[in-house]
C-alpha cells in the first residue's frame, strides 16, 4: 500500500466519519460503535504513515 494510498483511506475514513455524524441516529447502539471503528482505524493508519 502506497502512501497515497494511505492517505486516499484516510480521506475516505474522515468522510465517512462526518457522513454518520451528519445522518446518523444517535439512539442506534450501532453508529457509536461504527465511529469507534472509524477512529481506529485512522489511527492505524496515521501510525502507518509516520
Amino acid at each position: 500500500m502506497s502512501s497515497h494510498d494511505i492517505e486516499q483511506t484516510l480521506l475516505n475514513i474522515n468522510a465517512a466519519k462526518l457522513s454518520f455524524e451528519n445522518v446518523a441516529d444517535e439512539k442506534s447502539p450501532i453508529v457509536p460503535a461504527i465511529k469507534i471503528e472509524l477512529m481506529h482505524l485512522s489511527n492505524l493508519l496515521s501510525e502507518l504513515t509516520e
